[in-house]
């Protein structure tokens, strides 16, 4: 139990560093590409739609297609 207990505390301690390092690179990432970080974290996150530079970056676009079962 003991170890158990260790071991929880060890793990919150972490997270805080960790979830600053995933921070820090996700600015770093945004400043390499020209993005605003903020948006683009509010698109990963899902708060956000994908816009135009997003999916350039990303080397994506949009793509229309006809429904095959309309006529």
């Amino acid at each position: 139990m003991q170890w158990l207990e260790t071991r929880i505390s060890e793990l919150r301690s972490t997270v805080p560093e960790r979830r600053a390092a995933l921070e820090a690179e996700r600015a770093r990432y945004a400043k390499r590409h020209g993005l605003d970080r903020a948006n683009m974290n509010q698109i990963l996150n899902g708060k956000r739609r994908v816009g135009p530079t997003f999916l350039k970056v990303l080397g994506l676009r949009i793509v229309y297609a006809k429904d095959g079962n309309s006529d």
